[in-house]
């Protein structure tokens, strides 16, 4: 898969808003930019530069001129950074994955990446959560959600990107006994709190029903509802 980074002619470059995290700033889809062309010319837009990829459904995030791509190369979830202006590479990082989608379709991640002014935040499609330097990509914390709360296999991978709120990050893992929700310590990957959309789903033998416990692959979202902010979960 090759993936383009265009822009306009230069005595029309102007500094476009940041798409920090998934669906952009608003997580509508939408950007706030105003003065866009209606159309691009018959031979599109320049292209500035270029680049092979690996696998997956990651779309990148852009804050200020890092541009981060969590994508499947092998054996290996890879985040890497580059200068959005060039195409130079700043840092690279990855980790194994061993994840096959059952289905056949490709085995890369499917979360986008979620940016803050000093972090980097990726969610494998093993459930591996990853938190590193957004300036050097050392590594800051990890938890493999899947092994941490007992989590099945989901169907296609783990696909509902987390959620940056302030110092926390929210995150749909589907675990058990109460990991339905779980917020993390943003800078330390302390767990916060935890919670299911229900007090009580068990088994006709009382044990957890990981049916209704697995996670969906809808993204959570914050909304203002009459003078409060709710958190949004399907």
């Amino acid at each position: 898969m090759r993936q383009y980074a265009a822009g306009s002619s230069p005595e029309n470059e102007r500094i476009g808003e940041d798409w920090a995290k998934f669906l952009g700033p608003r997580q509508n889809g939408v950007s706030g930019e105003t003065g866009l062309l209606d159309s691009w010319p018959e031979a599109g837009p320049p292209v500035i530069w270029e680049m092979e990829t690996g696998s997956g459904y990651s779309a990148p995030s852009v804050r200020g001129n890092s541009l981060v791509l969590h994508h499947r190369i092998k054996n290996e979830e890879v985040v890497e950074c580059f200068a959005a202006d060039s195409g130079k590479p700043l840092w690279k990082t990855g980790y194994p994955s061993r994840f096959r989608d059952p289905y056949g379709y490709n085995n890369g991640p499917r979360c986008s990446p979620v940016l803050s002014e000093t972090h980097c935040y990726t969610y494998g499609a093993e459930g591996k959560l990853l938190c590193v330097d957004i300036k050097t990509g050392k590594q800051v914390w990890m938890v493999e959600t899947a092994k941490k709360w007992q989590i099945p296999e989901a169907f296609f991978g783990v696909g509902s990107t987390p959620l940056l709120v302030g110092k926390v990050l929210l995150v749909m893992v589907g675990g058990t006994p109460n990991g339905g929700i779980v917020a993390f310590h943003a800078e330390t990957g302390e767990v916060l709190w935890e919670a299911v959309s229900k007090e009580s789903l068990k088994a006709p033998d009382g044990s957890p029903n990981l049916d209704e416990k697995i996670a969906s692959y809808s993204t959570m979202m914050i909304a203002p509802i009459h003078g409060r902010d709710l958190l949004l979960a399907f």
